[in-house]
C-alpha cells in the first residue's frame, strides 16, 4: 500500500509539472503573438489569463482547482525545492503538499 501511495504522488508532480509546462507554452506563445502596440492591446486578454480554463478541460477538474495547482507547483518548484522534490519522489502526497504549502505562505 505504501508503494501505490508513492506512485500515485510521484505520478501527481508529474502531471503538476506537466500543467506548468503547458501553461508556460501557451503564454509564450500568446505572447509572441501579440501585438507590439496599439489600441488593440486594450481589448486582448493577458497572456496566460485562459489557461487554467483550457487546462481544465484537459484533466476534468475545475478551473479553481486547476489556478490552485499552477500557483502552488510554482511557489514550491521555486520557494520550497527540498519540499518539491520529495513531492517528485512520492515522500509527501498532494494533501501534504497543500498544507505544506499554506502554511508557508503565512
Amino acid at each position: 500500500m505504501a508503494d501505490a501511495r508513492r506512485e500515485a504522488a510521484a505520478a501527481l508532480s508529474r502531471l503538476a509539472e506537466a500543467a506548468v509546462r503547458y501553461a508556460d507554452l501557451r503564454i509564450a506563445e500568446e505572447t509572441s503573438d501579440a501585438p507590439i502596440s496599439g489600441f488593440s492591446d486594450l481589448k486582448r486578454p493577458k497572456p496566460g489569463e485562459f489557461v487554467a480554463d483550457e487546462l481544465s478541460m484537459i484533466l476534468r477538474e475545475q478551473p479553481y482547482q486547476v489556478r490552485c495547482l499552477l500557483a502552488r507547483t510554482r511557489r514550491l518548484a521555486n520557494d520550497l525545492p527540498t519540499v518539491w522534490q520529495a513531492f517528485r519522489r512520492g515522500d509527501v502526497d498532494h494533501e501534504q503538499i497543500r498544507v505544506i504549502d499554506r502554511v508557508a505562505r503565512q
